[in-house]
């Protein structure tokens, strides 16, 4: 790692046999991220990174549900959520001409 990253992410830890956890410093998380592959391909790694942490699921099993501890994010003046939409969508693999297959 070079010298800005672990200035950044100082602290890492495995959060389960198969979640990496990388940010700043552990303490109580306060919110809860459930994460679902719904779909019928394993994932290799999933890569999640919110305002203070990152986490790297990997194989992530077709069905599986993954549940992270992480810092809620303060909320700024006006704003009506904390998080985005849902991504939705297929899980793409890469056939042979480099399209998607779904």
């Amino acid at each position: 790692m070079d010298q800005d990253f672990t200035v950044l992410y100082p602290m890492s830890s495995w959060a389960s046999e198969s979640v990496l956890r990388i940010g700043q410093v552990e303490d109580a998380a306060d919110d809860t991220l459930r994460v679902t592959n719904d779909s019928m391909h394993r994932l290799t790694y999933l890569l999640i990174e919110t305002y203070r942490d990152k986490f790297v699921l990997f194989d992530v099993e077709p069905r599986a549900v993954v549940t992270l501890q992480l810092h809620r994010p303060a909320l700024s003046r006006g704003a009506v959520s904390r998080f985005g939409k849902p991504v939705r969508g297929c899980c793409c693999v890469a056939g042979r001409g480099g399209g998607c297959q779904r």
